[in-house]
């Protein structure tokens, strides 16, 4: 879970993966040392290490070995358990977190005398009792219980859980003249807690139970994994004292038995393993215990050690046990060499050493017999004897710092002595080094008798005249010079093999032993090569562990870990109830629809006729030759336009004018007030929202249709996304899909009603939809058979998909720069199929390059804006993807072939050349002027979509006092070949003085004949106001607030007027809509557009005297001026002011038709503007004022 991708909706927070790493049973090892009173963890442990189901736990079980055992299997430990044997299945790593546990209740508690016992305090015994009952219960668990992991966290329970390092003090070596001593060193490191007897029986079981089980390669000896532990933490004190207590233990027990007599021994053999197998695991447990002797970790006094080598050798010379005489003589040298090299400077030292010379001499036929063979041993005792006999330090001998072997010259044991013996230390010293003097030639005279040939060998000479009678033994003092210097040699030699074994690994030194040990039998051949592959082992698993961190890192990982998953659990609710809610506000939609379907005029129970009081819109469905004129209800109507009760009130009629009303709303209210008075708060509820509900406009399902509002859906999962090729550094702009399908979540249906069965998105682009003065920014997808564009959603830099209002301002950068003015257009989600896609033209939005606008079959269009560099990639995709473009210049909407390119060239009309063009075509007739009008306007890059684009037709007429109009006089036409700022005299001499005269202080702004433009949001809006969606967007643009009544277009003649003489801000065309639309000149919406100064109340448009008072009669016969011969012979004058040569240039200076320069696309990149306050003037001046056609 903390890998989820979880977006911004949770702070970033990141994980160490060496941690994520370290294996579950150690982690729960390091929590659950923290709660070892709670006992409900041992029975859960214990039913885990068993294999058995979790049952529940009586609410006040204590924590006893018939407990536990009667929970588990349901039969008490004393019964016979062979029928509950077959059941367990041992698990060692639940084993060794018990284990862990129970070395944590060893360190944290001790009894102390008067310290009442608890309960918690025989925790550790019960448990301890409970794995020995498994143990001895089942032979075939054994494995399991000498494996390395299981054996070494038993034997870290002798140890504390944290450890003091020593102090110099503690590290003085105390080798044993009196048993007292080693009392005093390590009894008191030793825990008075009882379960420490149980864990040292239970290993000694362990270990003399291995002693009969065959040497294997895949496992190390128990022996071995014991005497290496070392607790983690424990320091060197703390681990002599662990070793000397198990190595004390058994060979207490080993004697105890007579271990090497055979049958008589009472040593049991278990499952598995064979009485031969005994000897050889004895003599290396033997060899081990001289090992650390050696090594300064044995805490015992060394001839102990000698008896029990001695007794052991005694057994198998009894028993002639060939196969490890050799070994054990080989430990009993080197345990003899240990203790005469032990130095004589005090009476202790010397004591012992005397006490080890009479042992030698006492057994005598044993050491110096035909059996010890080795000359390395003859040649380093005779170097002790010389040098004892001498009075002469041994070099070397017994390792100044007990825990670290050093051979040096200058070693030597320090001995403490009681005070009061320091009067007579000198006369009892020389006693004592008279004594070892007579000892030691005892020993000599031993060893010459029995091993001359030897120490001829070694010493390479002749002792004694050769056929001499007499065997009399020579003084060692009188070779001294002969033997001395190669006897050295093999002591050091021999002392320097012992540093070296000691310096190495245990597994390096169990090779040594066992190659010695291989000699005499093939029992043990296999050694070797086992200790180096556990060795190996060992180091893996520890390579493990200190590369999975420590525990407090571990356990700041999982807290860290666990914080994670809280917040992630906190988002999925959240997105839950985000999903819940949706689909409350879905099903109300849909329940709305269906109920509005019913109730609609002449649906099974709605009205027969319509209502007078029913509102229409103008829908933007384009007809044949691109006119717009199907009409739609407008069921929001009076949520824009709600009854204003306030208004009625004589004080407040001077705000009557600053809000927009309708004079039919009073009775609309007062009909459903008067129906249900819960509609009264559904209408007051309904003017507060934004009515933003997300329509389906799908052509192939009508009755799929809208919801509102959606918010956290994520359609990540839905589209199966890949690396997308690099694209100018804009991939947070784009995505691409592919692969293999995903099952749907519940949080992406808001996404998923959309798309077809089984779709998969291919392809996806940020983009903004433009709709008059609505921008709505979403995304562009690319499916197998049909594109979609979803409002409201956008694509982060992380590539995750989110809802544009669920995010803050600062967390994406939009496509559009900001208008100042919200935006109150509905959110859609619309599809079209590939084959339905009849064009896609470049276009410009903001006079930047950016936009794109797709044309359907149906007549839906939609003009999108994209990022920069952008455009063209996603125009790419359109022509690859759309395979129903037409490429014919009748069926294109701009008359136009698509190979024809209009993007570039001084004007359009150079692209215009060659018999296939529009120009051609309407030369021949084969098209009207208001066909051509508007190809020439889409060529352009004029749009219905862009009112600051919105396509631009000319006043056709100078004529509107006329009753009837006269088609064949040329004054009651316009003149064609000027622009509307030209059409009088006396204007067109004040503009001219206007350019002649201009002078800009800053020197930025050029020279210009008109200030403001003949096309604009504005100039469309004031003409289209009587009708929506046109009437929102020129309140938008006013403030929210209809214009005075002076100022708004009411009359034909004063338009006209003001536009070809009376004023000189004032220079518009006409729209289309003057030629086919006479909806927009009625004001069927009823609204209250004020009074003028005269007294006359604004209404319908008045109309001139040859319309005849008829919005119908004036379209007849204005598209009839439209297309009479005297327009068709002059219109081409016109399309030069606006689209052609006389656009821009000297041209356009001598036509009177220049501009300000910012109507002129180049001259302003809004992108590069860093002044803010710069960039929104820029942007203002553009949208109020329009834009020169490209």
């Amino acid at each position: 879970l903390a890998g989820c991708q979880l977006g911004s909706a949770i702070p970033k927070r990141e994980s160490r993966i060496e941690n994520m790493g370290t294996p579950g049973f150690q982690q729960l090892t390091w929590l659950l040392q923290h709660h070892v009173e709670v006992s409900q963890i041992y029975f859960l442990l214990m039913a885990l290490m068993m294999g058995q189901p979790v049952k529940l736990l009586p609410p006040e079980s204590k924590l006893d070995l018939l407990n536990a055992w009667s929970l588990l299997f349901g039969v008490p430990a004393n019964q016979p358990m062979n029928s509950v044997m077959g059941k367990i299945s041992l698990c060692a790593e639940a084993v060794t977190v018990m284990l862990s546990m129970v070395r944590a209740l060893l360190s944290s508690q001790s009894k102390s005398a008067g310290e009442p016992e608890s309960d918690r305090y025989h925790y550790a015994v019960n448990i301890v009792q409970f794995l020995f009952l498994v143990y001895h219960s089942n032979p075939h668990l054994m494995p399991v219980f000498m494996s390395q992991e299981v054996l070494t966290a038993l034997a870290n329970t002798l140890f504390p859980a944290s450890s003091e390092p020593p102090t110099p003090a503690d590290e003085v070596f105390h080798v044993p003249e009196a048993k007292d001593l080693h009392r005093s060193s390590s009894q008191e490191a030793v825990p008075h807690h009882p379960a420490h007897k149980f864990v040292m029986d239970f290993i000694r079981f362990i270990i003399v139970d291995s002693l009969s089980l065959p040497v294997t390669a895949k496992a190390t000896p128990p022996l071995d994994i014991v005497l290496e532990c070392s607790g983690d933490t424990a320091n060197i004190l703390e681990q002599s004292r662990v070793q000397s207590e198990v190595l004390t233990a058994l060979m207490d027990h080993l004697l105890a038995a007579d271990v090497l007599l055979g049958d008589q021994a009472a040593l049991p053999v278990v499952q598995g393993g064979c009485a031969q197998n005994i000897a050889p695991n004895v003599s290396y447990l033997a060899a081990r215990t001289v090992d650390k002797l050696w090594q300064g970790m044995l805490g015992k006094d060394p001839h102990e050690v000698f008896d029990f080598v001695v007794k052991l050798l005694t057994q198998a010379k009894k028993r002639q046990i060939s196969t490890c005489v050799d070994t054990l003589y080989h430990c009993l040298n080197r345990t003899i060499l240990f203790l005469l090299s032990r130095g004589t400077d005090s009476i202790a030292d010397q004591m012992s050493v005397l006490e080890a010379l009479h042992k030698l001499t006492n057994n005598r036929n044993m050491i110096f017999g035909a059996g010890n063979h080795e000359l390395e041993f003859i040649g380093c005792l005779t170097y002790c004897l010389l040098q004892l006999i001498s009075e002469m330090k041994i070099v070397g001998g017994v390792p100044q710092n007990p825990h670290v072997f050093r051979m040096d010259v200058n070693a030597k044991t320090t001995w403490h002595v009681n005070p009061s013996m320091e009067d007579t230390d000198e006369l009892t010293s020389r006693q004592g080094q008279n004594l070892i003097g007579v000892a030691a030639r005892r020993v000599w005279d031993e060893l010459y008798v029995c091993k001359k040939p030897a120490i001829e060998e070694v010493f390479k000479m002749t002792l004694g005249a050769s056929g001499s009678s007499n065997n009399k033994t020579p003084e060692l003092s009188a070779i001294r010079e002969q033997i001395i210097e190669v006897a050295t040699k093999v002591w050091l030699t021999y002392v320097d093999s012992e540093r070296k074994a000691t310096y190495k690994n245990p597994w390096e030194m169990h090779n040594q032993i066992q190659s010695k040990i291989q000699k005499v039998t093939g029992g043990l051949t296999r050694l070797a090569s086992r200790s180096k592959v556990k060795k190996e082992d060992s180091l893996r698993v520890k390579s493990q562990v200190s590369g999975s961190g420590s525990e407090l890192e571990n356990v700041t990982m999982i807290q860290h870990q666990v914080t994670l998953v809280k917040e992630l659990v906190d988002v999925q609710a959240k997105q839950h109830a985000l999903t819940q809610d949706y689909m409350e506000r879905y099903v109300l939609e849909e329940w709305l629809q269906i109920e509005a379907e019913l109730t609609r005029e002449r649906a099974l129970w709605g009205p027969f006729f319509p209502s007078r009081l029913d509102k229409w819109m103008l829908d933007m469905t384009e007809g044949p030759s691109r006119m717009r004129k199907k009409m739609m209800r407008n069921d929001i109507f009076y949520t824009h336009y709600p009854f204003r009760p306030e208004l009625e009130c004589s004080e407040n009629k001077a705000l009557k004018y600053k809000v927009a009303t309708c004079w039919d709303s009073k009775e609309h209210y007062h009909s459903y007030k008067s129906h249900s008075i819960g509609e009264q708060e559904k209408i007051l509820s309904e003017e507060k929202q934004n009515y933003q509900r997300l329509d389906y406009i799908n052509e192939e399902s009508p009755n799929d249709r809208g919801f509102e509002n959606i918010e956290q859906c994520n359609i990540r999962r839905a589209v199966k996304r890949s690396v997308s090729e690099p694209d100018d550094g804009n991939d947070d702009n784009e995505t691409e899909g592919g692969g293999g399908e995903e099952d749907p979540l519940p949080d992406n249906q808001s996404i998923l009603r959309i798309l077809e069965p089984n779709e998969k998105i291919s392809h996806m682009f940020r983009c903004a939809r433009i709709q008059g003065l609505d921008t709505m920014e979403g995304l562009l997808l690319f499916g197998k058979e049909h594109m979609y564009i979803v409002d409201g959603f956008t694509l982060l830099k992380s590539r995750e998909i989110r809802d544009i209002e669920s995010l803050p301002q600062d967390c994406y950068e939009p496509i559009l720069p900001p208008q100042g003015t919200a935006s109150s257009g509905k959110k859609q989600c619309s599809k079209f199929s590939y084959e339905d896609i009849r064009e896609v033209h470049k276009r410009r939005y903001l006079l930047q390059p950016m936009a794109l606008e797709v044309f359907s079959g149906d007549g839906r269009n939609y003009l999108l804006a994209f990022p920069r560099k952008i455009r063209n990639k996603v125009y790419q995709r359109f022509m690859a993807f759309a395979t129903g473009i037409f490429d014919s210049a009748l069926q294109s909407v701009a008359g136009q072939k698509r190979t024809a390119n209009v993007e570039q060239g001084a004007s359009i009309l150079s692209s215009l050349i060659g018999e296939t063009s529009v120009t051609q075509r309407w030369v021949r007739g084969e098209i009207t002027n208001f066909q051509y009008l508007m190809h020439l306007n889409s060529l352009a890059g004029r749009s219905y979509n862009d009112l600051m684009q919105y396509p631009v037709f000319p006043w056709i007429l100078a004529d509107y006092d006329s009753e009837v109009l006269d088609l064949s006089d040329s004054a009651t036409f316009r003149d064609f070949t000027k622009p509307m700022g030209a059409q009088s005299p006396e204007r067109l001499l004040q503009f001219k003085k206007r350019y002649k005269e201009w002078d800009d202080p800053h020197g930025e702004t050029p020279p210009y004949h008109y200030g403001t433009h003949y096309s604009s949001a504005m100039i469309v809006c004031s003409y289209l106001v009587r009708m929506e969606p046109f009437t929102q967007h020129f309140l938008r643009l006013q403030g929210g607030h209809f214009d005075l009544a002076d100022r708004m277009f009411h009359s034909i003649r004063e338009a006209w007027n003001s536009a070809s003489k009376h004023n000189m801000a004032d220079v518009k065309e006409l729209i289309p809509e003057f030629f086919y639309l006479p909806e927009f000149l009625t004001n069927a919406n009823n609204f209250d557009l004020g009074c003028k100064q005269n007294g006359v109340h604004l209404g319908h448009v008045v109309l001139p005297p040859w319309a005849k008072n008829d919005p119908r009669e004036f379209i007849r016969v204005h598209r009839h001026a439209l297309e009479c011969d005297y327009v068709s012979n002059n219109l081409h004058h016109w399309i030069d002011l606006i689209f052609g040569c006389k656009q821009q240039g000297q041209a356009a200076v001598d036509a009177v038709n220049v501009f300000h320069h910012l109507f002129y696309e180049g001259n302003v990149d809004i992108y590069n503007i860093e002044d803010p306050l710069k960039k929104n003037a820029t942007i203002g001046f553009i949208n109020n004022f329009g834009q020169i056609p490209k």
